[in-house]
């Protein structure tokens, strides 16, 4: 039988509404032993009284706006992954950040991104190899699915020596904006520098997103 709230009635006797109010107690009894470290109501593990086995929620697509000095957190759909991922919500419905969310080689490509500390620094790394415009390399960081930075962020850049035994690479960045960057590669060709169109490079961006 299902928790009824209207059980005891006005003018019910005790011994009449005994068998409601012991289905109603079971009732809570199930409820509370769903992801609850109880082992049974009657029977509580020591030490674990109270305390959740894991937390379980639903997508939530309409949150409860948030006001002065607290936060939510919730599940929903993330917006680039279109997977159920945990999602913060700071105070006074400032910024909503999909915590879980991240791309990797698993997902698409080399390129990645992942959310770091309270939710609003992102790092992205490594995007498809960049096509060679005069000498240099042109970095998108909108040029696969990603959340996008507030503010420039920092960018490390690690050449890949791919040809040639002798010779040695270096690689500098120009243009850094919240959008991407240039990259120019140069070859150190028996002592003389020419610029590299079949070298690779790895970069990594740790920014701000709001």
């Amino acid at each position: 039988m299902a928790y009824s709230n209207a059980i005891p009635a006005a003018g019910d006797r005790l011994k009449i509404s005994q068998g409601d109010l012991i289905n109603n107690f079971a009732a809570i009894q199930a409820l509370l032993e769903v992801n609850h470290t109880l082992g049974t109501f009657d029977s509580p593990v020591a030490g674990d009284t109270g305390k959740h086995s894991q937390v379980m929620m639903p997508e939530n697509a309409a949150p409860t706006a948030t006001g002065a000095d607290e936060g939510s957190i919730y599940c929903n759909v993330g917006t680039i992954s279109g997977q159920t991922e945990l999602i913060f919500k700071r105070e006074n419905n400032t910024l909503t950040t999909a915590i879980t969310e991240y791309r990797d080689a698993t997902v698409g490509g080399n390129d990645g991104y992942v959310y770091l500390g309270g939710g609003n620094i992102l790092m992205r790394w490594n995007e498809p190899v960049p096509v060679p415009i005069a000498g240099s390399y042109n970095v998108t960081f909108t040029g696969v699915p990603g959340p996008a930075f507030a503010a420039t962020p920092f960018v490390f850049v690690t050449p890949i020596f791919v040809v040639g035994a002798t010779r040695s690479i270096t690689a500098h960045i120009s243009d850094l904006t919240v959008n991407g960057f240039k990259v120019y590669v140069r070859e150190i060709n028996n002592g003389g520098e020419v610029r590299s169109t079949s070298n690779v490079f790895n970069w990594l961006a740790i920014g701000r997103i709001a």
